[in-house]
């Protein structure tokens, strides 16, 4: 059994979403209170969910690294970080009826019409043969047995593309 938790919404009291936090002390409280509830010691994989706007990404990284060397984490992971920030290539174009594509800086206005255009989904390219979430799974595989893609959906649909994104032949 592998143990994934992550972090980076801040919630109120009652569930509610505060906003989006990479401060180190949110990073070692989130991961605190992921042990507990988890009623474990150390967690397999601890990944930022979402990137905090207002912080370096080395000082989260920082802090993330801290669990490491503290034996509560085996392994780190960035989701949605985007090339300025992290150094990583790409963050999973949101489809174009995805709410998050009004909440993420990098999808919105001219940044989601060059999205668009790169991932050959605008109206003014031609179909593409793979789905946006194909081509970056195929990426992220192509990058190096150190490098691994966790793909999440709540859809079977997207379940099966990305399934058939390991079995698709993708050219990069």
């Amino acid at each position: 059994m592998i143990i994934a938790t992550k972090f980076g919404f801040v919630r109120t009291a009652d569930g509610g979403f505060r906003g989006v936090s990479g401060r180190p002390t949110h990073v070692k409280a989130a991961c605190d209170a992921s042990l507990e509830r988890l009623d474990v010691d150390v967690v397999d994989l601890y990944y930022q969910h979402r990137v905090g706007p207002s912080v370096p990404i080395g000082e989260t990284v920082g802090a993330m690294a801290d669990l490491v060397r503290a034996g509560k984490v085996h392994y780190l992971c960035l989701s949605e970080a985007s090339p300025r920030r992290s150094g990583a290539p790409f963050s999973r174009w949101p489809e174009v009826t995805d709410a998050r594509r009004h909440v993420m800086p990098h999808f919105e206005g001219a940044n989601f019409q060059h999205h668009l255009a790169w991932s050959g989904t605008s109206s003014a390219s031609p179909a593409p043969k793979s789905t946006p979430a194909q081509l970056a799974l195929a990426w992220i595989s192509a990058q190096g047995d150190d490098v691994v893609s966790i793909a999440g959906t709540r859809r079977v649909g997207y379940l099966e593309q990305n399934v058939a994104a390991g079995m698709a032949n993708v050219s990069l």
